[in-house]
């Protein structure tokens, strides 16, 4: 049998396939960082009483008293449309590792526990990253890496800034974090049953409810935008949220979804912040 060589297209189209596998390979934690990184945001560790939490800090960190904290959607706790749970939830979009590259305040994106490299540490469970994502443990977690952030720099003041999923956690973290001054979110979620009785998925064990929750002191103040065209959050959500709580705020956005039309918005949202904490 005769054996004839390959030609060099093919072999250069083999080593390109390879190449991207590679890429895809890589995991969501590293690519997560590396965009942090090409924005210029520095990542550290806190290391909690169980937990490793990942925190990312813009170049403005230290200068000023008043310290935005942004927290991040659910990211990927699930795999093949809701099937299989992902070994690690980093989130794969970056949209607000891109709002805060361009936030002209001191700020800081603190993680949650068992994403960005950290889901296999010991008290690391899927649980904490699928129906118990809000639940007790990661919200103090959290609490206890923001009051670690807070002594550091001796800040006095805090505006928690919350995307998705990251909107209940602030809603849940400022009952927590007395120097709360502001909540902005984004596409928040505030009511857990209403949002999976919509979706039909099954309830959120193990996670604590905003909508169950006492509501927040009065001093606080709560601006909650939600795009009209957002599917996964609904303004209707939102509205009814708020009509039972009796206070914060809802700003509508015209032709905004759940991912798309916030990067464009968001000189406005961060002028508007400004101008309500004067």
């Amino acid at each position: 049998m005769r054996i004839t060589r390959q030609p060099r297209y093919i072999i250069g189209l083999l080593i390109s396939i390879i190449q991207l596998a590679c890429v895809s390979c890589t995991p969501a934690w590293i690519k997560y960082d590396q965009v942090a990184k090409d924005l210029q945001l520095s990542r550290t560790v806190i290391t909690t009483t169980y937990f490793n939490i990942a925190v990312y800090k813009n170049q403005q960190v230290g200068s000023a008293k008043r310290l935005h904290i942004y927290l991040d959607g659910d990211g990927s706790p699930w795999k093949s449309n809701g099937l299989l749970i992902n070994e690690d939830p980093t989130p794969r979009r970056y949209l607000v590792l891109q709002l805060m590259s361009l936030d002209s305040s001191p700020a800081v994106l603190i993680g949650r526990p068992c994403y960005h490299g950290f889901n296999r540490d010991s008290y690391c469970h899927p649980l904490l990253w699928t129906h118990a994502r809000y639940s007790e443990k990661v919200v103090s977690a959290i609490s206890d890496a923001l009051q670690t952030i807070l002594k550091e720099n001796n800040v006095s003041e805090v505006t928690l800034i919350g995307y998705s999923g990251g909107g209940t956690l602030a809603q849940l973290l400022a009952a927590k974090i007395q120097k709360t001054r502001a909540i902005v979110t984004l596409a928040g979620n505030f009511d857990l049953v209403a949002w999976a009785q919509l979706h039909e998925y099954s309830p959120l064990e193990g996670s604590l409810n905003p909508a169950e929750r006492l509501p927040l002191p009065a001093h606080i103040l709560q601006i909650h935008y939600v795009g009209s065209a957002d599917d996964n959050i609904p303004p209707s959500l939102t509205e009814h949220y708020l009509s039972r709580k009796g206070m914060g705020e809802i700003q509508v956005l015209k032709g905004v979804d759940h991912y798309n039309g916030w990067l464009a918005r968001w000189p406005e949202i961060m002028l508007n912040l400004k101008k309500r904490l004067l």
